[in-house]
């Protein structure tokens, strides 16, 4: 008895609420989970959001992509002339192509031309109509800040890390809600079960409370006897209610995780064949879970961070270049062209440029603390991988552990269904008492209420053990 007194918590909590009226239709684990997946809202809202910040670390792709520029302008200069024979007028378009990229190894380069026919007016001098063509190369070096592309490669790491954390957060988040829509329908399924138990037992409790008092209004018995089993059908009576509110409450849960409009069940649930679970298969589980790959995102964007911060607060020294071919021409905008594309015209600017925060105190202080933030990020992640580990030797050992205590109560369930059988057999013939048969009918009920306990636990550890086998996969 004392084993089974332990099992009273459990039963509180999987205990069932009245028989609703069933249509017949059977409602299978893989079909509810269809009607969770096209119903709740949390679940399809996650996984949007998962495939999208998964699909929107891609940007971070485009970041040392070539980008093209194309400009096109007119311009029209009515501003006083520098010298007595300068233009008073000038005006013309300007065309300007342009591909520029940002290397990993910190070399910002820029290819353009430039196509700008213009006119005149008011001078003696300059030509009223002229072309001007150019094809310059700017190049940039960083020498110190973002030296190598250092500040580069965090920024797309950041930009990176910061959707994927989102997208695999979102994931995790999913497979949670998939797991407990799978926990809620065991849970209706075994609370129904153990409501017909109850209702059994309850009946039995009365059979033994009418049999006393038979005894009792016959002077056949102490009235003792008369309140303990009137105390017997109290305590069944109370259990019933609780698993009749729990049912309820079960019910409630599983027509909210597939949207339904009404609180009642109407199809037919049930437990799988206790002899089948035995041999129950544990999930396979993939190489990282989603929540584990979040938190490797986020400390992917910690560290990212705080290089950037550690990058804005050094000194910014930079190797530039300015390198271009030209022409000129008076006639015709062809010949500007093809003397641009020579080197008869050259002009060539190089030069180095510095540029750094005087508070050089808060800017160590403040590269001390951003240090200090990807050692806590790195620390987080560590944690969590071994959490993670931690938790699937963790249920698999439970689930060990719940298979044993599944086949001990339907060895035990089955001891029980055999002995009030054959307690009823000996009724039949005289060997025995009503009391007695009443007696093993409780016991039997018992022992059919710890067969539901471990079948339901051992279900949801699977449930769970199923956040594992998702991974990071969508």
């Amino acid at each position: 008895m004392a084993k089974l007194n332990r099992w009273y918590p459990v039963l509180a909590l999987i205990a069932a609420a009245p028989l609703t009226a069933s249509a017949g239709q059977v409602l299978t684990l893989d079909d509810y989970l269809k009607q969770v997946e096209e119903g709740h809202g949390g679940l399809k809202g996650a996984r949007a959001t998962a495939v999208g910040g998964i699909d929107a670390a891609s940007e971070a792709d485009l970041f040392f992509s070539p980008q093209l520029s194309l400009s096109a302008g007119y311009a029209n200069d009515h501003r006083e002339p520098l010298l007595n024979f300068s233009p008073t007028n000038t005006s013309g378009t300007q065309y300007v192509l342009a591909v520029s990229e940002l290397t990993p190894f910190g070399l910002q380069s820029k290819l353009s031309y430039t196509f700008s026919p213009k006119s005149t007016q008011g001078s003696g001098v300059t030509p009223p109509q002229y072309t001007d063509a150019a094809l310059e190369a700017d190049l940039t070096f960083s020498l110190w800040r973002n030296f190598l592309g250092s500040e580069s490669r965090a920024q797309k790491a950041a930009a990176r890390a910061g959707d994927e954390a989102t997208g695999y957060g979102n994931l995790f988040q999913a497979s949670q809600i998939r797991a407990e829509a799978e926990s809620s329908y065991w849970r209706l399924a075994a609370a129904r079960e153990s409501v017909t138990a109850q209702r059994e037992a309850l009946e039995s409790a009365k059979r033994l409370r009418e049999w006393n008092a038979s005894r009792v209004q016959r002077h056949l018995g102490d009235e003792a006897d008369l309140y303990q089993a009137e105390s017997a059908l109290a305590a069944r009576r109370l259990q019933l209610q609780a698993a009749e509110d729990e049912e309820r409450a079960a019910a409630r849960k599983v027509q909210s995780m597939r949207a339904a409009t009404t609180e009642k069940v109407e199809e037919d649930l049930s437990l799988p064949d206790p002899g089948d679970m035995a041999g129950i298969k544990v999930p396979e589980r993939k190489q990282v879970r989603a929540d584990v790959l979040a938190a490797r995102a986020q400390y992917d964007a910690a560290g990212a961070a705080a290089q950037l911060g550690l990058e804005r607060n050094r000194p910014t020294v930079e190797a530039f270049a300015q390198l271009s071919t030209n022409g000129h021409s008076l006639t015709s905008g062809d010949q500007a062209i093809s003397k641009s594309l020579t080197t008869q015209y050259p002009y060539n600017t190089v030069g180095v440029r510095l540029s750094l925060p005087f508070d050089q105190f808060s800017a160590g202080t403040a590269r001390s603390g951003y240090s200090r933030q990807v050692e806590g990020a790195q620390m987080s992640y560590e944690r969590k991988l071994r959490e993670g580990e931690e938790l699937w030797i963790e249920l698999n050992h439970k689930v060990d552990d719940a298979k044993h205590e599944l086949t001990l109560a339907t060895a035990l369930e089955g001891i029980q269904r055999r002995k009030l059988e054959h307690e009823r057999d000996r009724l039949k013939s005289g060997r025995t008492t009503t009391f007695q048969v009443i007696n093993f009918e409780q016991d039997y009920a018992t022992a059919r209420l710890s067969r539901i306990a471990a079948q339901a636990g051992l279900l949801n550890l699977v449930a769970l053990l199923k956040t594992f086998a998702e991974g990071g996969s969508l």
